[in-house]
């Protein structure tokens, strides 16, 4: 056996020793989960300072712990800010007002929604929205018109939103004549200038 085997041989056994010394220190006087109070186990290959630190014995626990003050997010309705009725968790508005706002848009020219809106983004995902209402009403598939590609697809105007003067009514640039459903690929490619429709 030479020298460095040797020394090599020395430093595993040391570390063994080690471990089973800090195993035994740990297992004298262990943490308990803070939720079901059984003794956090320390796994193998794991460092004992980790399973020191450790205050819950699964994240089940942890989960239980953390959540026994939080209020349950409701998955019910909720009242509309607009007319007090009944609205899902998620929407903004009832059914009702929703159908509402669309019909109202429509109504309005492209000039006024951009004054009513704050901030160009706001605009936009208003036109966005009345697009994709629009085109579902229109009553064609939802697939790219190009792949005819379905799982996802994006409603684009064929005539730029930004070439229509601020007194064309929205229901003019979403009439379903200037709507067309495509990939986000052609999408993109279509608003490049790559791909005539």
């Amino acid at each position: 056996m030479t020298t460095a085997t040797a020394q090599e041989r020395g430093g595993q056994v040391m570390a063994e020793r080690q471990r089973r010394d800090a195993l035994n220190r740990y297992d004298a006087h262990p943490n308990h989960c803070e939720t079901c109070g059984k003794v956090i186990e320390v796994k193998d290959g794991e460092k004992v300072s980790t399973a020191k630190r450790k205050r819950f014995c699964d994240r089940a626990c942890a989960a239980s712990h953390n959540n026994r003050n939080r209020k349950p997010r409701s998955q019910s309705s909720k009242s509309c800010p607009r007319c007090g009725g009944l609205r899902s968790a998620r929407a903004q508005l009832c059914q009702k007002c929703q159908a509402e706002a669309a019909t109202l848009i429509a109504t309005v020219t492209k000039g006024e929604l951009k004054n009513s809106q704050n901030g160009y983004q706001n605009f936009r995902s208003a036109i966005r929205q009345h697009a994709m209402a629009a085109y579902g009403r229109s009553g064609r598939p939802l697939r790219c018109s190009v792949c005819d590609y379905a799982a996802h697809v994006d409603i684009c105007h064929i005539q730029a939103v930004s070439a229509f003067p601020d007194d064309a009514l929205i229901s003019e640039i979403n009439s379903p004549e200037n709507l067309v459903a495509l990939c986000p690929n052609h999408h993109w490619e279509y608003d490049h200038d790559l791909l005539k429709l």
